[in-house]
């Protein structure tokens, strides 16, 4: 088999496996829905919502090119200095980017809670919320380390089996515990 054709099937492959992990991770957010909406009152749900937006706003904001810049660092030049001094510079300004904000959040959750909610009821999810976000970097910062490493299907499978906890998590927190906002958020 020649360059190209090899360069075409693994490049299919790890297409495949990246795609498995994204495709299983929305199934089982979907599956979710039902018992959501089943077992949180209107406003819950709207809280949810907006802490959710939130939430991606401030990840995609974290996670601003770092990824991309942490790829590209990586192999340039390839020594192995190089690429421990990429990933330790990625992870320390992984862990910033998403700590100013949420330490932000954390120190400020009522008034915070009353500007985007109307009230400071869910101002404990918004905590919850906002500590997440750093865990969640850090767990990013792992698919970063697969993701330069070449391993696609392990990158994958690590992205459904979070998901899968977080989800039978906010399931158990919701559902059986009754926590709406707070549940949802501490599964």
């Amino acid at each position: 088999m020649n360059t190209s054709a090899r360069s075409i099937l693994s490049l299919s492959w790890q297409s495949v496996a990246y795609g498995i992990g994204n495709i299983g991770s929305r199934i089982i957010v979907y599956l979710m829905l039902p018992l959501l909406t089943r077992y949180m009152t209107r406003e819950d749900l709207g809280a949810v919502s907006i802490i959710t937006a939130l939430y991606a706003l401030l990840n995609t904001l974290t996670n601003a090119g770092l990824p991309s810049a942490t790829f590209r660092y990586y192999s340039d030049p390839p020594t192995r200095q190089n690429q421990r001094l990429t990933l330790g510079t990625s992870q320390l300004l992984f862990f910033i980017y998403a700590a100013v904000p949420a330490a932000v959040i954390i120190s400020f959750p009522k008034p915070i809670a009353a500007a985007l909610l109307g009230s400071d009821r869910f101002a404990a999810a918004l905590q919850l919320a906002a500590g997440f976000l750093i865990a969640d970097s850090m767990n990013f910062f792992g698919t970063v380390i697969l993701r330069t490493q070449i391993r696609p299907l392990m990158s994958s499978l690590q992205g459904v089996l979070l998901v899968a906890c977080e989800t039978g998590m906010a399931v158990f927190f919701v559902v059986f515990r009754h926590m709406g906002v707070t549940g949802y958020w501490l599964g």
